[in-house]
């Protein structure tokens, strides 16, 4: 839905690492994982308007942000099985 509304193609390589590590993310959930999933969709809104207002270095800023939640959200799920 972002990737492409940019020219700018460090935003692009963002977005898609992004893109790419959410597809892959498990769907399920668990309580100790719902605080990050919440910074991540507030997190992703702040994305939308960075790029709206075509703010390409805050946005890869916001990128790398939610790609490390994204990651610590992962870990915790992997090692809760």
């Amino acid at each position: 839905l972002l990737l492409g509304k940019l020219s700018d193609k460090k935003v692009n390589k963002e977005l898609e690492k992004l893109y790419d590590l959410l597809h892959s993310s498990p769907a399920k959930s668990i309580n100790s994982v719902k605080n990050i999933e919440i910074d991540v969709s507030n997190r992703i809104d702040e994305l939308e308007v960075l790029i709206r207002m075509k703010d390409a270095e805050n946005a890869i800023d916001i990128c790398k942000d939610i790609i490390s939640l994204v990651e610590e959200r992962n870990s915790i799920l992997k090692s809760s099985h």
